[in-house]
């Protein structure tokens, strides 16, 4: 039996609470939130929410995101992976209006999008569906930046709560680094990677320290951190996912004897000021060392990871 759809975009003016106890009262079964204009099939909608009947929600992502690929939406907890890229960069997100948890979650259209999604997470369980309709591109965090973004009070709070079980020492710390890093919240990401500062056989916060001085950008700092990280493990994919995106453009080889160099990589950033062609390369190549980063200090702090 097919379920039952309601589809809006963001920019209703009614309150998300508003609709679902509507489309409820109608008979609606799932509340499709439509984040792009372009509209996602009914019938690729309709197949998805039978073939994930336990889900409180649904996220339609573009598979060509690197925040969205299979390896990170199912070893990442779902809120963490809906911080790390933001939702409304996905197609759709499909909500169950029977399981709607709105004594929990009253959220009107002053809040993003983003808080939405992030916020719905943690309440219910979540599944990610690839769809065929990627979209033309996707935004990255960019490679410098010094403004808090709006909506970095609601961000803190979730980011400051994420918890993993069996977290050990600095790791958790580390991670938290990492995802308001993403996020832009510099001074918050700087106190956690400072607090743990030389910790851990992989000195992962230090790392997160590095890439925050290059995106302030404080060159001479980061590569002092770089070198207090000495060797990474996530370089060996850094390189192979660099060697990649280098045999399709012109741009400076950031790897020495196909091995990854953190310094010549700062040096491209540096250079990439006044090169909007060099910068646009160095952000795309910055978002993949920051998820694969990401997805190391998650392993980590779930104890993963051998230390």
């Amino acid at each position: 039996m097919a379920a039952r759809l309601e589809s809006i975009q963001w920019t209703d003016q009614r309150s998300i609470s508003e609709i679902v106890e509507d489309a409820k009262g109608c008979g609606v079964d799932y509340l499709v939130i439509h984040a792009r204009p372009e509209a996602m099939p009914t019938e690729f909608i309709q197949q998805s929410v039978l073939q994930n009947p336990s889900a409180s929600m649904i996220a339609f992502v573009d598979p060509n995101h690197p925040a969205r690929n299979p390896r990170l939406t199912s070893l990442l907890p779902a809120i963490i992976s809906f911080i790390a890229a933001r939702p409304e960069q996905d197609l759709a997100i499909a909500i169950s209006v029977q399981t709607w948890p709105s004594p929990a979650l009253a959220c009107d259209c002053s809040q993003s999008l983003c808080e939405f999604v992030v916020r719905m997470s943690e309440t219910g369980a979540v599944s990610f569906v690839e769809t065929p309709h990627a979209s033309t591109g996707y935004v990255v965090p960019p490679l410098t930046a010094s403004a808090v973004p709006t909506q970095s009070g609601w961000m803190r709070e979730i980011v400051e709560r994420i918890h993993v079980a069996n977290a050990k020492g600095a790791t958790l710390t580390a991670l938290r680094a990492g995802l308001f890093l993403l996020n832009d919240l510099f001074d918050e990401s700087h106190a956690c990677s400072q607090s743990i500062e030389g910790e851990g056989r992989y000195h992962t916060g230090d790392y997160w320290h590095a890439i925050l001085h290059r995106r302030e950008p404080d060159y001479g700092n980061s590569k002092y951190w770089f070198r207090r990280v000495g060797k990474h493990p996530i370089f060996t994919d850094l390189a192979m996912g660099v060697e990649h995106r280098l045999q399709r453009s012109a741009i400076s080889n950031p790897l020495a004897n196909g091995a990854w160099d953190p310094f010549a990589f700062v040096d491209l950033c540096a250079a990439a000021e006044s090169d909007p062609v060099l910068k646009e390369w160095c952000e795309q190549v910055q978002y993949l060392e920051m998820l694969l980063l990401l997805e190391f200090s998650y392993r980590e702090a779930a104890g993963l990871v051998s230390t």
